[in-house]
C-alpha cells in the first residue's frame, strides 16, 4: 500500500526521519516549456515561475503502524507529496504555484462512453427527470434535542502526539450537508452560464460571464461549519429542472481526498475535479485547494480556472470567521484570453472581501478592461470604452429559522422526499443516517451511526485492499491531461441506470456493517 500523508497537532507536516526530499525541481525552461523533476514529474503554471523557486517539496509519510483513519475528519489529507512555503513569507500566495503528483492517466478512449447528447442539450428536460417537484422546502427541521456546546479546548488536549487521520469529531460541529453538497452550491449561480453560453464564442463579454461565475462560487463558500465527509465512492446528484441543469458527483479517493463534479446546464457543461490539503497554523488553518474548473459551452469553447485557498480564523480564541485569498486566472482555453484575478488579504479592516481582475491578452495587459467586486455581494465590469455594466449580484440571506444558515438553494441539496429515495442509488448523501439524523436534531443518534459507518467503511477497505482489488471509481475515469493537473471526466452511464434503477454495480455504503450492524431508521 502506498504511503499515506500525516498531519499531526503540532501544526506542521512531518517528515520521516531518513527520508530524503524528491529530487531537484527543475524551472520553466525558454518559452514557458516544463521540464521532469528526478524522481516525481511535476508541473507548474510557467506563469508563476518567480514563486516556483520558493517552494519546497518533500515526502510525508504515516507511522509504521499503518493504521486506517477513521473519516479523515479534521484534517482534509494531503498527497503524498506536500507543498511548503518559505517561512519568510507563508501567508503571500498571490500566483501561488502548485506540485503535482502524476499518475498514470487511463487512456480517454477506455470507460468514456460515447454519447448522441450534444453538450447543453436539455431534451432531458422534457422526459420524467424534467420534471419539478410539486414544492420544495423552505426551511429545515425543528430539532430535536439541543445542540451540544463545542470544548475546541478539551478537544485539542487529546489530539496532542496524534496522527489526526486517527481523530474523529463529534457530528455536532458540522452542518448537514457534505463535501460534494458544498460543491454542488456552486450553481445557485448557474444562470451566469446560461447567459454565457448565448454570446459568441471566444468574445469579452462571454469571458466577463464565465469569470464572474467563477468569482460567485467563494460566496457559497462562507459558513465556518465543517461538512459532513463524503464516504468513498459516495456520490450526488442534482436534477434541478427550473434552472435546467443535472449534476452528479463522486468521491473517487479517500487519501489523498479527491472529489469530481460533471453538469450539464442549458448550452454548457461544466467539469470540477478537487483535491484538497489542509494545514493548521495555530489559531488558524489553511485549505490549499489543487485542480481545475472546466467550463465547455455549445459551440466548443473552453474556459477553465484554479480556486485560492480559504483561510478559517479564530479556531481557538475569538469569533470564528472564514476568508479566501489569493490570485486565480479565468482562461479561454481556445483563445487563451484571459482574466487575471486576485482576492485581497484584508489590512487593517480594509478591501475585505474584495476582488480585482484585469484582462489579459498574448501575455499583455489591455487596458480599460477589468473587473472589481466582493465574492460575497457582486462583480461589476468595466470596458475600453468606459462602460460599466453590474455582471452578478448575490441574493439575500434567506431567513429561516435554524441554527444552520443556509440559502434558499442549499436547503434544496439535501432535501428527500419518498418519491425520490426509490430513484437514488444507494451511494447518494441524502441517504446517510448519520446527517439525517443530524439535520432533524437526533444529535447523539447521528454521533452514534457516524462512528459505525465509518467502522464499516475502515473495515471493508482493508478487506478489498488486502486483497489486491481497491475500490475505483464507478462513474468517472480518469483521463491525460494538458495542463499538468489529474483529470477525471464523467463517462457516462449514470442517468441510464437511473432511469432504470439499475444500481447493481453500486455498493450499499451505508448498509449492514460486515458484522451485520444496522443502520437506524430516520424521518424524511
Amino acid at each position: 500500500m502506498a504511503p499515506r500523508a500525516s498531519w499531526r497537532c503540532c501544526f506542521r507536516p512531518q517528515v520521516a526521519e531518513g527520508e530524503s526530499p524528491v529530487g531537484e525541481i527543475v524551472q520553466p525552461g525558454k518559452g514557458g516549456e516544463l521540464r521532469d523533476v528526478e524522481k516525481d514529474k511535476c508541473t507548474e503554471d510557467s506563469a508563476n515561475a518567480d514563486l516556483f523557486a520558493r517552494l519546497q517539496c518533500r515526502p510525508i509519510r504515516t507511522d509504521g503502524d499503518g493504521m486506517e483513519d477513521a473519516d479523515d475528519d479534521f484534517a482534509s489529507p494531503a498527497s503524498s507529496y506536500q507543498t511548503c512555503f518559505s517561512e519568510q513569507d507563508p501567508l503571500d500566495l498571490s500566483g501561488m504555484s502548485r506540485i503535482y503528483r502524476t499518475s498514470s492517466a487511463v487512456s480517454a478512449a477506455e470507460g468514456i462512453a460515447s454519447t448522441s447528447q450534444a453538450i447543453g442539450d436539455v431534451k432531458w428536460l422534457e422526459t420524467d427527470l424534467g420534471r419539478p417537484p410539486a414544492q420544495r422546502r423552505t426551511r429545515l427541521p425543528d430539532p430535536v434535542q439541543e445542540l451540544p456546546g463545542i470544548n475546541l479546548w478539551s478537544l485539542i488536549k487529546d489530539w496532542i502526539g496524534k496522527d489526526i487521520h486517527k481523530l474523529a469529531l463529534p457530528t455536532h460541529i458540522n452542518e448537514p450537508l457534505t463535501d460534494l453538497q458544498r460543491r454542488a452550491e456552486a450553481f445557485e449561480t448557474s444562470e451566469l452560464l446560461d447567459e454565457a453560453a448565448k454570446m459568441p464564442a471566444q468574445s469579452l463579454e462571454r469571458l466577463v460571464q464565465v469569470a464572474a461565475f467563477a468569482i460567485s462560487m467563494y460566496n457559497t463558500i462562507k459558513r465556518v461549519q465543517k461538512p459532513f465527509k463524503n464516504l468513498q465512492n459516495s456520490t450526488f446528484e442534482v436534477v434541478y429542472p427550473e434552472k435546467g441543469l443535472r449534476a452528479i458527483g463522486e468521491k473517487i479517493q479517500h487519501v489523498p481526498m479527491v472529489h469530481v463534479f460533471h453538469c450539464d446546464g442549458r448550452g454548457w457543461e461544466f467539469d470540477a475535479n478537487d483535491e484538497f490539503s489542509m494545514e493548521l497554523w495555530g489559531n488558524h488553518a489553511i485549505i490549499r485547494p489543487v485542480g481545475e474548473l472546466y467550463v465547455k459551452f455549445h459551440d466548443g469553447d473552453e474556459y477553465c480556472w484554479s480556486t485560492v485557498p480559504t483561510y478559517i480564523n479564530n479556531i481557538l480564541i475569538g469569533k470564528r470567521c472564514l476568508d479566501h485569498r489569493g490570485s486565480f486566472h479565468v482562461t479561454c482555453l481556445t483563445s487563451g484570453d484571459c482574466f487575471r484575478c486576485k482576492i485581497k488579504e484584508p489590512i487593517f479592516g480594509k478591501a475585505h472581501h474584495d476582488v480585482t481582475g484585469y484582462l489579459e491578452q498574448k501575455g499583455n495587459r489591455v487596458e480599460g478592461v477589468q473587473l472589481s467586486g466582493k465574492w460575497d455581494a457582486g462583480i461589476a465590469a468595466q470596458f475600453a470604452d468606459g462602460s460599466k455594466r453590474q455582471i452578478w449580484t448575490a441574493n439575500p440571506p434567506h431567513v429561516h429559522p435554524s441554527t444552520h444558515p443556509f440559502s434558499l438553494w442549499a436547503l434544496h441539496l439535501n432535501e428527500l422526499t419518498p418519491e425520490l429515495k426509490e430513484k437514488l442509488p444507494p451511494t447518494d448523501d441524502r441517504l446517510r443516517a448519520d446527517m439525517r439524523l443530524f439535520e432533524h436534531g437526533f444529535y447523539h443518534e447521528a454521533n452514534e451511526e457516524k462512528l459505525r459507518l465509518e467502522e464499516k467503511q475502515r473495515q471493508e477497505r482493508n478487506a478489498v485492499e488486502a486483497a489486491g482489488e481497491p475500490w475505483q471509481p464507478r462513474w468517472f475515469v480518469q483521463v491525460p491531461s494538458r495542463r499538468g493537473f489529474e483529470t477525471w471526466r464523467y463517462k457516462g452511464g449514470y442517468w441510464e441506470a437511473r432511469e432504470t434503477s439499475n444500481w447493481a454495480e453500486c455498493r450499499n455504503i451505508y448498509g449492514p456493517g460486515p458484522k451485520g450492524e444496522m443502520p437506524p431508521e430516520y424521518p424524511l
